[in-house]
């Protein structure tokens, strides 16, 4: 609305005033009154100002055409509003009516090479965000209020939430405007996950955090650093929510079982078989099973011909054990989807314990026997330095060791979910000799972060010492950049990545 008397623009950005040599001039922000240079740092990150290029004059966000000529208008910095990255593995939000595509696996959207093709595990990182807090962290690039993506961080030990102030390399905690952000459960932080959606109106991205007391709906406005919850379901969240057949679906304890919460409809739906409260690490789908897996067993959620959904819990066999280790449940080419188990065998009066993978989609027993783990994404998979099965090759995951040399062992983290880009992010351990248990364990060992693209070698970028490497780690996108987090570092890790 315009005010003829003071000349004052009244905009959705704040109080614009026309100046005759520089155009508009930002007068207040977030009616503070007098605009602070706090608030104008925050101002431009959030909005990024409208520029003349002809003249040099400032225009407000919300003019992309000048008001005389016509002519569009130029962003002062320019940004890709599609480069959204939503934690642990970057999938996209889900669209109403359109069911997610990672199938629970750890897919991310869209990956991307170094713009440095040279860049070696031996040099700095390119750029580097200090950061002072502590506890298990998650990263977002999102937007909140604006339609810029913002980068966010979570811990998921207390709930508090940051967002990055780019100018000065800082970050600035949120306040909550009622009630505060619970954290995960701690039973099962490492196998964490989030589902989300984008609200077009209000320009911002809406997470749904699996927390202590419910399934939180977290919405976060950028222009006051604060944040509001709300939540739902009565209960600690056992496992990651999924958007499956247009419904989430999150496991809640709930009076002293499992019950599974349908966001949707606001309500429970009742387990079948035996029911007592465990935690869920793992979680695959496809268009007729959504599956939980916790280390007692798993619990499925089906789709019958009528569309009707039924739950049920079933135990796993004795002398089975699954092993959460190695990564995602892998999937073949049919789309069948396989778990790692140790099966307990007693021989001759010795416990005798031999690896197998065991289909998950199944009615009966379907196991493959198998000489050695491979760590997978769900399609891509390793043994050694040698990427045996991949989205374009579907090789199954128990097949034939291959020759290798032992000198590397790579451990993917993440993988395309375009199988015509093949690409897989993750990190080497510059000792494959050493064992697996060795591997897993919480000693710190020398590792390097590698990208691999097809008929590509391997490219090296980083190295560090690190202990729990293979959980501890992430990776995530931030405007053009690559970037890593470790709980053990001080600073985050960046690259630029190709456009």
């Amino acid at each position: 609305m315009k005010q003829d008397s003071n000349t004052i623009w009244t905009l959705g950005s704040g109080n614009w005033c026309i100046n005759s040599e520089q155009g508009y001039v930002l007068e207040s922000f977030l009616d503070s009154g007098k605009l602070t240079e706090r608030n104008r740092v925050l101002f431009e990150q959030l909005y990024r100002s409208y520029l003349d290029q002809n003249s040099g004059k400032i225009f407000p966000p919300e003019f992309k055409y000048h008001p005389e000529t016509g002519k569009p208008l130029k962003r002062t910095q320019g940004f890709n509003a599609n480069d959204v990255w939503i934690a642990p593995y970057g999938q996209s939000v889900f669209i109403e009516n359109q069911n997610r595509k990672d199938n629970g696996l750890q897919y991310s959207r869209e990956l991307k090479t170094l713009k440095n093709k040279i860049q070696t595990a031996d040099e700095k990182a390119q750029t580097e965000i200090p950061f002072s807090f502590s506890g298990s962290m998650e990263f977002f690039s999102i937007c909140v209020g604006t339609d810029i993506p913002q980068l966010i961080a979570l811990n998921k030990n207390n709930g508090d939430l940051y967002l990055l102030i780019e100018a000065s390399n800082t970050w600035e905690k949120l306040d909550a405007i009622s009630s505060l952000l619970d954290g995960c459960p701690k039973e099962w932080q490492d196998y964490w996950g989030i589902e989300s959606y984008y609200d077009v109106i209000q320009k911002k991205h809406i997470l749904l955090l699996p927390t202590n007391h419910g399934l939180a709906e977290l919405s976060i406005n950028g222009k006051d650093l604060k944040y509001s919850i709300n939540y739902y379901g009565s209960g600690k969240c056992l496992g990651k929510p999924i958007y499956w057949n247009n419904h989430i679906y999150v496991p809640i304890s709930h009076n002293d079982k499992v019950k599974i919460w349908n966001h949707n409809d606001k309500s429970y739906i009742d387990l079948s078989g035996e029911n007592f409260i465990q935690y869920f690490y793992s979680v695959v789908f496809d268009n007729r099973n959504l599956i939980w897996l916790s280390p007692q067993g798993k619990c499925s959620l089906s789709l019958d011909i009528d569309k009707k959904v039924s739950a049920k819990f079933e135990r796993w066999l004795p002398n089975y054990q699954p092993d959460f280790n190695f990564g995602s449940p892998f999937m073949d080419k049919e789309g069948d989807f396989y778990q790692l188990f140790w099966k307990i065998l007693n021989i001759d009066g010795e416990s005798q314990n031999h690896r197998v993978y065991i289909r998950l989609n199944s009615e009966n027993l379907i196991e493959k026997m198998i000489g050695s783990p491979r760590f997978t994404t769900g399609s891509a998979a390793y043994i050694f330095k040698e990427k045996i099965s991949s989205r374009k090759n579907k090789v199954n995951i128990w097949s034939d060791e291959q020759n290798t040399d032992h000198t590397l062992r790579f451990i993917p983290l993440m993988e395309d979910q375009d199988s015509n880009k093949d690409m897989v992010l993750g990190i080497c351990f510059k000792k494959g000799s050493e064992t697996i248990e060795r591997i897993l364990s919480d000693v710190k060992h020398e590792i390097s972060f590698f990208i691999e693209t097809p008929d590509i070698e391997p490219h090296h970028f980083f190295s560090g010492l690190y202990s729990d490497s293979i959980k501890k780690s992430r990776f995530f996108y931030h405007h053009n950049h690559l970037y890593f987090y470790h709980p053990e570092e001080s600073k985050l890790q960046g690259w630029e990545v190709e456009a």
